[in-house]
């Protein structure tokens, strides 16, 4: 079972990978993520944008990143629509709860 630093770690060794030919690379936007009862779902943008918060510096195409907790299994999720919308999915798909218990 990881730990949620365990969880950011696997974020941290993703986002190095994809963001070697982006200046300044990627970086979590730690007040974004979610803790669920099955994992952690993570948010990210340029390391610029977080910075700036000018918008010429932010990616797309950057859906939410799910953890599961107990397998350490990491699904990038879709970007075409809210976040929420694709949680919500990635949950019904999974037959996970979203709910804290």
């Amino acid at each position: 079972m990881l730990t949620k630093d365990d969880a950011r770690n696997k974020m941290n060794e993703l986002l190095a990978e994809r963001g070697r030919y982006i200046t300044g690379g990627l970086a979590l936007v730690e007040e974004m993520t979610l803790e669920k009862p099955y994992g952690w779902v993570f948010f990210y943008n340029s390391r610029r944008f977080l910075e700036t918060r000018h918008i010429l510096h932010g990616i797309a195409g950057n859906g939410p990143v799910v953890v599961v907790a107990s397998t350490g299994e990491v699904v990038t999720l879709g970007s075409s629509r809210a976040p929420a919308e694709e949680v919500a999915d990635f949950e019904r798909q999974r037959g996970l709860s979203s709910k804290i218990e």
